[in-house]
């Protein structure tokens, strides 16, 4: 494969063996001219960001910190009591401009938390602010014992 100098900039200034050795992830199609597509990354890119948890008798509030990340490139999804949370980094460069050095290459974020507990996944909310994803989640309301009426039948 053939690598422009701004793509061995993207990627630290690696050289294309280098490069070509790297395992990818979401790997794209090459252009005509044989240059990397834009959704291709690194699959060392894949960042497993810090996470604050608080709980108190009501909620959950979880703090994740996503630097470069973009509200509209954020997916927040509940299975059960884990919340699984994915982003991406979006990289913005000027136009018409040569990148000199870049060490902060397009990165994904991924990250499963565990909740010690059922919540509402009618009220889960997620806010980004200033880079750090804000997720409140509601507990939901179990019982602690729930009486089952038993049916007779003849036997």
């Amino acid at each position: 494969m053939q690598w422009t100098q701004d793509e061995k900039a993207r990627y630290g200034g690696m050289t294309a063996a280098t490069l070509d050795r790297l395992p990818w992830m979401d790997a794209g199609q090459e252009t005509d001219q044989g240059q990397l597509s834009e959704n291709r990354m690194p699959a060392a890119s894949v960042a497993h960001p810090p996470v604050r948890l608080l709980e108190n008798n009501e909620l959950f509030h979880c703090e994740v910190r996503m630097p470069g990340a973009c509200p509209n490139n954020i997916e927040v999804t509940l299975i059960g009591t884990d919340l699984y949370v994915r982003a991406t980094r979006v990289q913005i460069d000027a136009p018409d401009a040569i990148c000199l050095q870049s060490e902060l290459i397009p990165a994904r974020y991924q990250r499963c938390i565990h909740l010690d507990h059922l919540v509402d996944p009618e009220d889960v909310r997620a806010v980004l602010l200033n880079g750090i994803l804000h997720i409140t989640a509601m507990k939901r309301n179990v019982p602690d014992k729930i009486d089952v009426e038993v049916v007779p039948t003849s036997c």
